[in-house]
């Protein structure tokens, strides 16, 4: 059995083809990356099941949109001041767009009881933007986890960091890219 995991918007598309036992034989011979394009080449000479299986993919973060002047770094130490947080520098998150490669800094942070994530991310780099319907925004706050809604109290406290111009809640529903931000 093959299985192939392809990412849509806003829906995970899983394949799910049956080979016969004397088709696994030659599986061996191929690298496991290659699996998918030898199912293809089996489903093309036999007669094979093929089943799609369409996911709803949720979206259980809340999103909202920083605008900065200043570095991510010295964003991530304001909201750190600010908010009681202990943001740190996670791996870049890597885009493949266009045969090119962007990079966007991320800070994170575990609330220790409530285990909700905040996840500062850049929006914007000298390669272009994350999330291109949201070019307004320098910077994406992501909450995940959180028990409670990011209420007025929330925004006014967010609001009184230094160096933050503005702090907006996002509809999810209304981004086609959201995908990007499901890492």
């Amino acid at each position: 059995m093959s299985l192939s995991i392809q990412q849509l918007t806003p829906r995970l598309r899983i394949t799910i083809v049956n080979i016969r036992q004397d088709d696994r034989g030659s599986m061996t011979h191929l690298p496991h990356t290659d699996w998918a394009t030898f199912a293809n080449l089996v489903c093309k000479r036999h007669q094979v099941a093929i089943y799609h299986l369409d996911i709803e993919v949720e979206y259980d973060f809340e999103l909202i949109g920083l605008s900065s002047h200043e570095k991510d770094y010295r964003l991530a130490w304001a909201l750190n001041r600010n908010m009681g947080w202990r943001l740190s520098r996670k791996e870049d998150l890597e885009l493949k767009r266009n045969h090119s490669i962007s990079y966007f800094a991320q800070f994170q942070y575990v609330l220790p009881f409530e285990k909700t994530i905040f996840t500062l991310i850049d929006n914007k780099t000298e390669d272009g933007l994350l999330i291109t319907e949201l070019a307004q925004f320098d910077y994406l706050l992501k909450a995940e986890n959180a028990p409670w809604e990011l209420d007025d109290h929330f925004f006014r406290q967010l609001k009184k960091t230094p160096f933050l111009i503005a702090a907006f809640p996002l509809q999810l529903e209304k981004l086609k890219n959201k995908h990007l931000l499901m890492v």
